[in-house]
């Protein structure tokens, strides 16, 4: 596996454990609710890391983070228009 493919994949997983994390030590699915939030910001945040990083002509690591703010993006609102669809 190359070392673009293991930074994508560790960009990915990091909101997932904190939404995770959230989920388990919240009481009446207000941590999920939380985690959530959380992981909007985060995805803000990778976006302004990446164009920091392409500024700082860090290519690869900038790469990374728009590809995995994107994955996460396309899946969560994917999920989100299927849930609210009622299919």
């Amino acid at each position: 596996m190359s070392s673009f493919a293991k930074k994508v994949l560790i960009f990915i997983l990091i909101p997932l454990g904190v939404l995770g994390l959230c989920s388990m030590f919240g009481r009446n699915g207000e941590g999920f609710l939380t985690g959530l939030a959380f992981i909007g910001f985060l995805l803000i945040g990778y976006f302004f890391a990446s164009v920091v990083m392409f500024i700082a002509n860090r290519n690869e690591i900038a790469k990374a983070l728009l590809l995995a703010t994107g994955i996460i993006l396309l899946v969560g609102l994917s999920i989100c228009g299927i849930i609210l669809g009622g299919s």
